[in-house]
């Protein structure tokens, strides 16, 4: 037998090494590509479109994923110029105010995923007020227990939201948990209550047992309060609990004092300064004292005073957490939820370009039913105006969260007279003059003996020839809607007489045999463009001396 040499051994065994990891890579690659796409488009819990018809919007094309098999809360989100019309099933629970922009329900039953679609697809929002129905709708459908409150005293109309975790630890230890707690984007803190709506609503909603809230009358060693820090020692001995005014320890309100006194019969509440203790608390009961506050004891939603480390059923069944935006913080869009704007109306308005003036009733809708993102289409309401030339927009487009309006402008229409004067039969003894000049006039008629008014008038100029020709001077006039008609009438200067005209309104050569006699008058609904020569014919060869009545500096003029 043939022996092979080690080194090609050992040459082909890195070669298929190589390969082996390279296929490796590959295939990681593809399934760390697979993951990545995965989690860069979730499936959403909830999705919906907005459609308006008359007054009121509807949902459409609404589907709900059956992410989890059952939902705990729904709210509802809506702008001030609408207001929430639905039918509640069994199992549905709301304290909220329903002509309120913010609907939160806690649901018992009904609560699956079909249960729910059910639900929103009989929802519309009726229009109350049109200048301010616009804005986001937001809904939420979360398998927690969450609670979602607007401060009705709240300039800024800042959400709150609210949730019981079951979960019974010390009150450190819940301090930390909360901290931990995510919902839109908010972190989540030990729940603060400053009014008694705020009270009444966490009670109302979510207060089934028991359990923590965030205020404290004990501080750090040094004696500076807990203020809002993202974790805490649990070790009770690196905080001293005998200090007396009570504050809340977490969320925005921190570091605010609602009670100063260890004991109900010697301390007192700050004025203006809301605090719900329960009758005889805090009373500082027990060797150990009591110095961090207790929520909804039997039920009663009154607060009480305990220690740190009290854990048992009737006081402390787990820990109640708020969010909501302040600092640095920024509500965002939900895992559970999904945010469509309004659909708003698209309008046409008819102006003046010149004066930027209405020339007719704007028309506030062009349709009574559409959809967030459908097409529209203003081409069916354009205008005619008379006397004005309109200039078409972009006439087509999508509803959007934004109202529009498709403007159609005008211009009055512009007149074009071109004019020049023939000299027939001219002759060396009377100066040829080097310009022409008419008057056109504004009127109400078409014939001469029937005009009654003369609306305005306008001097203008027009080359003079020996011969035809194509010499014209142009004068733009903008179009007089108080008259119809326009007279054009040639000027005569000394020792010349007419012999007519010729118009067209075309560009297309005059011929002198064509002329007729007179003045033209045209109807300004026609066209808005002529072409005009009139003929003129010495009538002597022998004029008087300055008898033209020249200026030394236009000689050769006719004034």
């Amino acid at each position: 037998m043939r022996k092979i040499n080690p080194y090609k051994w050992l040459i082909i065994i890195s070669c298929l090494l190589l390969f082996l990891i390279s296929t490796q890579r590959s295939n990681a690659t593809v399934i760390a590509e697979n993951i990545e796409s995965k989690a860069a488009d979730p499936v959403k819990t909830i999705d919906f479109n907005l459609k308006r018809e008359g007054n009121k919007f509807s949902l459409e094309n609404l589907k709900i994923e059956n992410t989890f098999t059952e939902f705990k809360s729904v709210t509802i989100s809506i702008p001030k110029g609408v207001q929430l019309s639905m039918a509640v099933p069994t199992g549905w629970t709301t304290s909220s105010d329903l002509t309120d922009t913010l609907i939160s329900y806690q649901l018992k039953k009904n609560n699956k995923p079909a249960d729910i679609q059910k639900v929103l697809e009989k929802l519309s929002l009726v229009i109350t007020n049109e200048k301010e129905a616009t804005g986001n709708v937001s809904i939420s459908v979360d398998p927690d227990d969450i609670s979602a409150w607007i401060d009705p005293n709240d300039p800024y109309r800042k959400k709150h939201y609210y949730k019981f975790v079951p979960i019974p630890l010390s009150w450190l230890d819940s301090y930390n948990a909360a901290k931990t707690e995510r919902y839109k984007g908010l972190q989540g803190y030990l729940a603060t209550i400053t009014s008694e709506e705020e009270h009444d609503y966490i009670f109302d909603t979510i207060a089934s047992a028991p359990g923590m809230l965030g205020g404290t009358r004990m501080s750090h060693k040094n004696g500076l309060k807990i203020n809002d820090e993202a974790v805490l020692s649990n070790q009770l001995s690196n905080f001293d609990t005998t200090t007396d005014s009570w504050y809340w320890a977490s969320g925005p309100e921190a570091g605010k004092i609602f009670f100063t006194g260890k004991h109900y019969a010697t301390g007192s509440r700050p004025l203006t300064v809301y605090s719900g203790w329960a009758k005889n608390e805090p009373n500082n009961f027990g060797e150990a004292s009591e110095y961090v506050v207790q929520f909804a004891k039997n039920g009663q939603k009154w607060w009480n005073d305990v220690d740190n480390d009290r854990i048992d059923t009737i006081f402390n069944q787990g820990y109640y957490v708020e969010f909501s935006q302040y600092g640095k913080q920024e509500e965002k869009e939900g895992e559970n939820e999904h945010i469509v704007a309004l659909p708003q109306r698209v309008s046409v308005a008819y102006i003046d370009q010149e004066t930027n003036l209405p020339l007719l009733s704007k028309k506030e809708s062009i349709s009574d039913t559409f959809s967030l993102g459908s097409p529209f289409n203003t081409s069916a309401f354009r205008e005619d105006i008379e006397g004005y030339l309109r200039i078409d927009p972009t006439e087509t487009g999508s509803y959007t969260g934004t109202p529009q309006t498709i403007t159609y402008y005008y211009t009055k229409h512009q007149l074009s007279f071109h004019i020049q004067q023939v000299i027939l039969n001219s002759n060396e003894h009377l100066t040829i003059p080097s310009k022409g000049y008419a008057e056109i006039r504004n009127v109400d008629a078409i014939e001469p003996k029937d005009v009654s008014s003369i609306f305005e008038k306008a001097k203008v100029y027009g080359r003079s020839l020996t011969e035809d020709g194509n010499n014209y001077l142009t004068s733009t006039l903008t179009r007089n809607l108080a008259g119809k008609y326009y007279q054009i009438e040639g000027m005569i200067p000394s020792y010349y007489h007419s012999l007519g005209y010729v118009i067209t309104d075309q560009d297309i050569p005059h011929n002198q045999e064509k002329r007729m006699e007179g003045f033209p008058t045209i109807d300004s609904n026609l066209k808005r463009e002529y072409w005009i020569t009139f003929y003129l014919e010495p009538i002597t060869d022998s004029p008087k001396p300055y008898s033209q009545n020249y200026q030394e500096q236009n000689l050769g003029e006719v004034q």
